[in-house]
């Protein structure tokens, strides 16, 4: 709060302190922190990373889509479950100066790169976009839930969504085809399991 505090204060200086801080947590600094510790400091900077979008007009979003196709795999794997905590995070301000009004929510490309990471050569890469979608679907933020149901509800009036449609619609029905396929493929147990969980969630969202 404090921190959040000092944002609101020191927007310009604040800020950069902020994304420097999210950026070198992302990109595994020197200093290896036990897991536990790690998911913390990833929940605050999901927190921090938000208070900025909202303040300052400015996302992490383009960092990210460059860290998930990174070399180093850990980098692939932060950036991912990044992605992921992003989805779930409640998205509606409490402020009433809220700068950013994007036509398409950035959680449209949020789901896009999970979607496009169950295709990684890594299978500890897959199952967190995997599990993160999973979790996204059964408590993902209004935002996450609108899309979801844009793309997998036949139902949906499209027309009136065709901006999430320009964006997710032919990477939706190759996903759910890549699910299939990694049911037939993979010879990871969670990997299919998994897998069938988020089929059957789609079902029912149908």
């Amino acid at each position: 709060d404090f921190i959040l505090h000092l944002l609101s204060n020191y927007t310009l200086k604040s800020k950069n302190v902020l994304l420097k801080f999210i950026k070198s947590l992302l990109s595994n600094p020197d200093h290896k922190f036990e897991r536990e510790k790690f998911q913390k400091l990833l929940d605050v900077a999901v927190k921090y990373e938000l208070a900025i979008y909202w303040k300052c007009n400015e996302s992490i979003l383009e960092y990210l889509q460059k860290l998930v196709i990174s070399s180093d795999h850990r980098q692939r794997l932060n950036g991912v479950e990044f992605a992921g905590k992003m989805l779930l995070i409640n998205t509606t301000p409490d402020t009433s100066d809220l700068l950013n009004i994007d036509k398409v929510p950035r959680e449209v490309h949020l789901i896009k790169i999970l979607f496009e990471r169950i295709y990684d050569k890594l299978d500890n890469v897959k199952l967190k976009a995997l599990t993160s979608i999973k979790s996204a679907i059964l408590n993902g933020n209004d935002n996450t839930k609108k899309i979801f149901s844009v793309i997998f509800q036949k139902s949906t009036s499209n027309n009136e969504h065709q901006d999430i449609l320009d964006v997710l619609n032919e990477e939706a029905d190759i996903f759910q085809l890549n699910l299939m396929s990694l049911l037939q493929s993979s010879s990871a147990t969670y990997i299919k399991k998994t897998c069938l969980e988020i089929l059957s969630e789609f079902n029912n969202l149908k």
